[in-house]
């Protein structure tokens, strides 16, 4: 048996926004922690987990598809993420975090050991680095579930159904998530202004209490793709009519200025606003901060992902992971194109 350290060990790929606290290895983030390449019969991790009620939930991927999935309890525990393999078999096995942070949950997640029986290789590091900032579309809420499922629980969410995980197998990219379910560009679901990812944007994690700046030089990105403006929708049609256009407006600022904000941070990559998968109402709003900031220096662009349909719902009346799959590889033939300079 083999035991490694995922804070420590050169082998192994870590994954998410760190800061200075990097052991234990954290989990903040949909997407988060760590890839290895092994030839094993067995895989094992160690979490440790502290939370009130939303308990996280981790997935297991093997050569990028997805194999298991678990609920993590509190406190530190070892589970079986591949067992009875092969071991003459080299496969690339990520363990990541499944579901969203929850502000006001005291939670956190951390991964504190690998076993193995087998063989363990230097992961392979792709070198596409992509971003991705988002709502509950890209932390994949619904994505499990009945569709009449509707209570807000991490049980629904799977980051591996996601656009993003299929926009990873189309570009063979290593990705880096900052997503949480209900936030906007500008505003909330609810019309709360404290709800806008742009507010945490330069923080590691704030939901887990996670202040500290997060280091954009450290691991630079080659494309970000933003998936934000559908709670903001919604908190725009709860208006009376009249304060209406004021909202548009400030949407639209607040859009030009994120994708600023992140060509700042972020200056070698493309970045590329991605909008419509609940409905294409409000598109040409975030198309035209898009092209401001394209005026103003920002490599930007926009893409616009068709709504999902009658029967193509998941759980909480979000789209289901077939409408995902197809987001993530129009994303990714958009994504190409600016990368390729077309």
């Amino acid at each position: 048996m083999i035991f490694l350290d995922p804070a420590k060990d050169e082998r192994i790929m870590r994954l998410g926004r760190t800061g200075e606290k990097k052991d234990p290895f954290p989990m903040h983030w949909t997407g988060s922690g760590a890839v290895i390449r092994t030839a094993c019969v067995s895989l094992d991790v160690r979490l440790k987990a502290e939370y009130l009620s939303q308990a996280p939930w981790a997935a297991v991927l093997a050569d990028g598809a997805p194999v298991g999935r678990f609920c993590v309890a509190r406190g530190e525990e070892w589970y079986h993420a591949l067992l009875g393999m092969d071991p003459s078999v080299t496969h690339e096995v990520a363990i990541l975090r499944d579901s969203q942070p929850v502000p006001g949950d005291g939670g956190s997640l951390l991964m504190t050991g690998l076993r193995l029986e087998g063989e363990i290789f230097p992961a392979e590091k792709p070198k596409l680095n992509v971003g991705l900032v988002g709502d509950s579309l890209t932390v994949g809420e619904g994505c499990l579930g009945p569709a009449d499922a509707m209570e807000w629980k991490t049980v629904w969410m799977s980051g591996a159904l996601t656009w993003g995980a299929a926009l990873r197998r189309a570009l063979s990219c290593r990705t880096r998530a900052l997503c949480l379910g209900g936030w906007g560009v500008y505003s909330s679901w609810d019309g709360l202004l404290s709800g806008a990812i742009p507010r945490i944007y330069e923080s590691v994690c704030a939901p887990e209490g996670e202040e500290e700046a997060f280091d954009f030089s450290a691991d630079p990105l080659d494309a970000l793709v933003i998936n934000l403006g559908t709670n903001d929708m919604s908190a725009l049609r709860a208006l009376p009519e009249e304060e209406r256009p004021a909202f548009r407006r400030a949407m639209e600022d607040a859009a030009a200025a994120f994708i600023l904000k992140a060509h700042e941070k972020e200056p070698r990559a493309v970045i590329l606003w991605a909008y419509g998968l609940c409905g294409d109402e409000g598109a040409d709003i975030f198309e035209r901060a898009a092209e401001r900031a394209k005026a103003a220096g920002a490599p930007c662009g926009f893409v616009r992902l068709r709504p999902f349909g009658p029967g193509e719902a998941g759980s909480r009346g979000h789209p289901g992971p077939f409408v995902q799959e197809a987001a993530g590889r129009k994303i990714a033939e958009e994504l190409k194109k600016m990368l390729n300079g077309a």
